[in-house]
């Protein structure tokens, strides 16, 4: 397994296993990833998918990456740029410990302040993500500010 085989593996591993599938959905699969991409515009079967996430094959075209990333929602320079990459999965890492926070405090206290608590840092979070929500020093903007 060559460097970017197993970089695209590990990026599509991490993408797997932090990023909510779609409803009804419980987990990612390849076919459920092969069917998102498709939904896209871009021809693709299970089995290459199963090959880029085993670290099988490493050399998909722009447009496939393009259409993987954007079934997990990060930008295709996820895949390429080490920073960028570290900076992205160090966002989705918190906001599925947030997720996860905010099913057991609902689950576990039936609290609703701490979910609407969580629930706003957890857009917070996204609004970051989408570099549409954060000023230069990094604070996210109120929702109540322009």
């Amino acid at each position: 397994m060559d460097e970017w085989s197993n970089t695209l593996r590990e990026r599509l591993s991490f993408l797997v296993e932090t990023v909510p599938p779609p409803a009804p959905a419980q987990s990612w699969t390849n076919e459920l990833i092969a069917s998102e991409v498709r939904r896209r515009g871009i021809e693709v079967t299970t089995n290459h998918i199963s090959h880029l996430r085993a670290g099988r094959r490493g050399n998909p075209s722009a447009r496939l990456l393009g259409a993987i990333a954007e079934t997990f929602g990060v930008p295709v320079d996820y895949f390429f740029d080490q920073a960028r990459a570290d900076r992205i999965q160090e966002q989705l890492s918190s906001l599925s410990v947030l997720r996860d926070a905010q099913v057991q405090g609902v689950a576990g206290r039936g609290r609703l302040e701490d979910a609407a608590l969580v629930a706003d840092v957890i857009r917070a979070l996204q609004r970051l993500q989408q570099g549409d929500g954060g000023s230069s020093d990094g604070a996210a903007k109120h929702e109540d500010e322009p």
